[in-house]
């Protein structure tokens, strides 16, 4: 097992946990090592055996594409508790808790320019081994009040299916204020050349019948610069 990669490794236990067809699977990040295309022969797989077999689905992760791709319904959380919960089109369209609408902000868009800071959420999580009363995100929220930091929020219905555990949330008609727009940060002037590669190969040897060698490289060249960041994509394993 250690021969494969970790994206062959997370396949094979899918595999392994679709097999048994189970009346529950929760699947916890199943497609973290998985690029994009294996990524959506996964959700695919699942959906179809979520509709064929009856098998429900808990999905756990942090992709909100994941989300969007496979989910009817998407639980937030932070602090340990859920601060918002309703259809995914709703919560991920029109975001009533202000974590939500953060996290959204945050997601990197292909058609934002290179060189943009991404838009984070100030401050950080709360150490929840000191967690008292009131708002768990109240002092990283914009719209926090005082009774925020004394009152914990219930998770309130405030429209349709949507419930959302945030005091001022609740009775609020107007959207949440839009984050800060992107900031633009100017690129220094390339730098030195710190690693060069012409027409670099890789081939592994065939075992036994299979003789025929697995070329992994053929023909890859590339530079990187001082202070650069070079992405380099393709399937897994």
């Amino acid at each position: 097992p250690h021969q494969f990669s970790g994206g062959q490794r997370q396949r094979i236990l899918i595999a392994m946990a679709l097999a048994g067809e189970p009346d529950v699977l929760l699947a916890d990040e199943p497609t973290t090592a998985l690029d994009a295309t294996v990524q959506d022969q996964i959700l695919t797989l699942l959906g179809d055996l979520n509709r064929e077999t009856g098998t429900a689905l808990v999905l756990i992760t942090h992709n909100m594409g994941v989300v969007a791709r496979a989910c009817e319904r998407v639980l937030v959380m932070y602090g340990g508790t859920v601060v918002e919960d309703g259809p995914t089109a709703e919560v991920l369209t029109r975001p009533r808790h202000p974590y939500t609408a953060g996290l959204l902000a945050a997601v990197p868009r292909l058609a934002t320019p290179s060189g943009t800071r991404l838009t984070g959420i100030p401050g950080s999580p709360p150490d929840l081994t000191l967690l008292g009363d009131g708002c768990a995100f109240a002092d990283r929220c914009t719209l926090a009040e005082d009774r925020c930091r004394t009152a914990t929020p219930p998770l309130a219905r405030v429209a349709g299916d949507v419930r959302v555990a945030c005091l001022p949330a609740v009775g609020r008609t107007e959207p949440l204020p839009a984050p800060a727009p992107p900031v633009r940060i100017d690129r220094p002037a390339p730098g030195a050349v710190v690693l060069e590669a012409d027409g670099l190969t890789k081939t592994y040897g065939g075992r036994g019948a299979r003789r025929r060698g697995v070329p992994a490289l053929d023909g890859v060249s590339l530079t990187l610069r001082e202070g650069e960041t070079l992405g380099i994509v393709g399937e897994s394993g």
